[in-house]
């Protein structure tokens, strides 16, 4: 047997990435990252973000330690970022301290957690602050992530699910405490002998506490846009409070999606046509939660980064037509 061969170098501490980008959900974006993997001479490695988009602009910074004999990893953060709703704008702060241990197939984070969030926009309006989002809260949380599919970062069949708990107390006003419950699915089915596929997609959340609880709009549920429900923008779907449309306690998002490849004979493994339906709602009490539904079509390119799909969707609630783009693969 012929002998291998390896050379191995060492990474070099700075990392700096440019980025430009384009959604239909922010527009136009810039980014810049810097990774430094030995902060301040210590074994703890900084990545620094900051993104200039036109929605939801931010500056953010993670530092993490090297893993002990378990795997886990000590995590700081702290983020700064501006949210354009259109008629509410929110920004907020937020810090975590905790620990994650990450794997090929799952993750898992136990943190506590800092948010405060100032909403503008409604001063013309008597909207209650408890309504709009305008709060601040600590909590203790954990977050599960398992991902168990064929291949990344374009798969093909399996499924991923994700479920986070969180308990706190809210600290503007009269200090509530409440549970905050999320999860999320997403599965791929085999379906035909072409290599064509079912999605299915599913997102719940809730806010368990008093009706006077002042909690951040960073904990709260809004839904619409280019990867949860097509057909509707940004963000859209809400509370409708005083002409405005507000974050709410609950959260129900649900998708089915057909991908099945197309022009295989002269791009083969290239391009993927889709039909889908998307549904929605957003409410603060489980029994408001109205379905807003959009169904469309698309065309997924697929690249070395993940697929990239562009969608055209009706909103049967906006009763508007809107074009959809979104790049790569996440869970």
């Amino acid at each position: 047997a012929a002998p291998v061969t390896y050379a191995v170098t060492e990474a070099q501490r700075h990392k700096v990435q440019l980025g430009l980008g384009y959604s239909t959900d922010g527009g136009a974006r810039a980014s810049l990252e810097h990774r430094d993997n030995t902060l301040f001479g210590t074994t703890w490695r900084a990545e620094t973000k900051l993104n200039l988009d036109q929605k939801a602009p931010l500056l953010q910074t993670e530092l993490t330690s090297l893993p002990d004999a378990g795997g886990w990893r000590q995590a700081a953060f702290a983020r700064h970022m501006r949210q354009d709703d259109g008629a509410l704008v929110t920004t907020s702060q937020t810090v975590k301290l905790g620990v994650s241990r990450l794997t090929e197939s799952y993750d898992r984070h136990a943190y506590l957690q800092y948010d405060h969030a100032s909403v503008t926009g409604a001063a013309a309006r008597t909207v209650p602050d408890a309504l709009v989002g305008d709060g601040a809260a600590l909590s203790a949380n954990y977050a599960w992530t398992g991902r168990y599919f064929d291949a990344l970062p374009v798969p093909t069949r399996g499924f991923g699910l994700q479920a986070e708990l969180g308990l706190g107390m809210t600290l503007l006003g009269e200090r509530k405490p409440f549970a905050r419950l999320a999860g999320r699915w997403l599965g791929l089915w085999p379906v035909g002998s072409e290599g064509g596929r079912l999605a299915t997609r599913a997102e719940l959340g809730a806010i368990l506490a008093s009706d006077r609880a002042r909690l951040p709009g960073t904990y709260l549920f809004r839904t619409g846009g280019d990867t949860t429900v097509r057909g509707y923008s940004y963000r859209s779907i809400g509370v409708p409070v005083g002409g405005l449309v507000a974050p709410g306690r609950y959260q129900a998002v649900g998708s089915i999606e057909w991908q099945r490849p197309i022009l295989q004979e002269r791009y083969p493994g290239l391009l993927e046509h889709t039909l889908f339906i998307d549904v929605g709602g957003v409410a603060n009490r489980v029994g408001d939660l109205r379905a807003h539904w959009g169904v469309g079509t698309g065309v997924r390119l697929i690249t070395p980064v993940g697929p990239m799909e562009l969608a055209i969707a009706y909103g049967l609630q906006s009763h508007q037509v809107r074009l959809h783009m979104s790049v790569g693969f996440t869970f």
